[in-house]
């Protein structure tokens, strides 16, 4: 049996190694995405998928799929929106997106929505699962004693990005892009942005990686940083030598919101170069929202009472 860990040390166990086991992003991460447009029109954003544990802690445990977009990427007139789906068969295929979103129960500045995700065996589709996401405790803190960056996410360390490059989405399937950059600032929760969002400043990461139009809403990964040693062979005596590398361990770090132009020249609309990042715990804020809590557990009461009835 083989155990793949590359999503967050969360374990995914198989016969053999699939083919991708020494691909460095793996598969899944692109699988979880879909692309969001106008129906008729080609697609213009970006929305994932997430599993999140139903009755976490209970004997009996069952999970729930929610789409998870940038709440600036659904229309607020109520206009109908399409979700452009890759399926098994390997076509592509538009569906009706949702009708009801969520937002955040209490922060109406967080960039977020989120839906039910409408299950389709036909669909081609991975999930984000909730034991992914970055937590406070992953994260490097200024103050924190030497030697456990190693082991945390910090400003410097890689992220990707994977979405729609609106330009080139891809005829017969989705075909979405990966673009790579650093964390350069990691929000403390407190300091606010003022962007274009008109419901006012967010909080949000900071990182160089360009983002564009089409992919506000997708998901974006942060890659831990890794300590390892290897014998000195040349000089012994100077003890071992020791590198920093990315490692195979990667948690969802949160959503494009969207990117910085220079604000020097704002007719020109110039790409500086950084994104703003929704941390991925107001997604989880979002999906705690207590109209969605009450549903899950309505929904696990049901099933529970269909399998005593089954007994």
């Amino acid at each position: 049996m083989y155990c793949d860990r590359r999503l967050a040390n969360y374990e995914r166990w198989s016969a053999e190694p699939p083919e991708d086991a020494r691909m460095i992003v793996s598969p899944v991460v692109k699988k979880s995405v879909v692309f969001l447009g106008w129906p008729g029109e080609d697609p213009a954003a970006t929305g994932f998928i997430v599993s999140l544990l139903t009755a976490p802690g209970r004997s009996v445990s069952r999970r729930t799929h929610y789409l998870v977009t940038a709440a600036h990427c659904i229309p607020t007139d109520g206009s109908p929106l399409e979700m452009r789906v890759n399926l098994r068969d390997g076509s592509v295929r538009p569906m009706d997106a949702p009708l009801t979103w969520w937002r955040h129960p209490t922060d109406t500045a967080v960039d977020v929505a989120v839906a039910r995700w409408p299950e389709s065996h036909e669909a081609n589709i991975a999930m984000v699962p909730e034991e992914m996401f970055a937590r406070d405790g992953d994260f490097y803190a200024d103050d924190d004693p030497p030697g456990i960056a190693g082991r945390l996410i910090g400003e410097g360390d890689e992220v990707f990005i994977t979405g729609l490059f609106a330009d080139a989405h891809g005829e017969r399937r989705n075909l979405p892009v990966v673009r790579t950059g650093n964390i350069a600032r990691l929000t403390d929760y407190q300091e606010r942005i003022l962007t274009e969002w008109p419901d006012g400043p967010i909080i949000a990461h900071l990182i160089e990686a360009r983002s564009r139009g089409g992919l506000s809403g997708s998901p974006v990964f942060a890659r831990r940083s890794v300590e390892f040693t290897m014998p000195n062979e040349q000089n012994p005596s100077h003890g071992p030598l020791k590198f920093i590398a990315y490692g195979a361990d990667v948690r969802f770090l949160g959503l494009i919101h969207g990117h910085a132009d220079d604000a020097r020249r704002p007719s020109e609309a110039i790409n500086m170069g950084i994104a703003f990042v929704v941390p991925a715990k107001h997604v989880l804020e979002t999906l705690a929202h207590p109209e969605l809590e009450a549903m899950r557990e309505q929904e696990f009461r049901r099933s529970i009472g269909r399998m005593d009835g089954d007994e």
